[in-house]
């Protein structure tokens, strides 16, 4: 009977002092922020805003293109949606895709048009894109860049002021002050 007493005063003691140490660490944790909750600064015109997003676009049931982005606002009176560093994946004939990397896009709601900005990457199996400003014209499935491109694959370099990509047909056009070097291994 001594024993078991011994035991259950014990047992009572080593939950009190985990309680104990649960309720310091608890208050510890509060004073470390403040005693508020942090927040992350939202406009005041924003609809929505959540983290970890993924849209997809399609035309007559077949995925055009989709974007992941580590967040998401939605501004109902402009029909756009804002998204911070994004990564859009379009889908092209024969399983092959564009893939374009940002730090920050505009979807236009109504037209499914894209404007990114910040660190513009775009890159498929042939060539990889390099500018500080893009846009994506949904219907015409058109990528358009006004500022300084840079484009590179194995057999070449190419620098130009502004381009287009049309992704319907593959073509590439250079406009303005356009420099390029080709290796041996190139061919038109």
């Amino acid at each position: 009977m001594n024993r078991k007493k011994i035991s259950v005063t014990l047992i009572s003691l080593i939950l009190l002092a985990l309680s104990g140490i649960l309720v310091i660490f608890l208050n510890y944790r509060q004073m470390s922020t403040g005693g508020e909750i942090q927040l992350t600064e939202i406009a005041e015109d924003v609809g929505i805003s959540i983290g970890a997003v993924e849209h997809t676009a399609t035309r007559e049931g077949v995925t055009e293109w989709q974007i992941n982005a580590r967040t998401a606002e939605f501004f109902p009176d402009r029909q756009e949606i804002i998204f911070k560093n994004l990564t859009a994946i379009f889908f092209m004939a024969n399983n092959q895709q564009v893939v374009l990397t940002a730090d920050q896009g505009i979807l236009k709601k109504d037209t499914n048009d894209i404007e990114v900005s910040g660190n513009v990457l775009v890159e498929d199996d042939m060539f990889k894109l390099k500018t500080s400003r893009l846009y994506y014209d949904h219907q015409q499935r058109i990528m358009t860049s006004v500022s300084e491109v840079e484009v590179m694959s194995d057999s070449w370099d190419i620098e130009a002021d502004s381009m287009a990509l049309d992704l319907k047909n593959r073509n590439t056009r250079f406009e303005g002050k356009v420099r390029g070097i080709f290796g041996e291994n190139f061919t038109l």
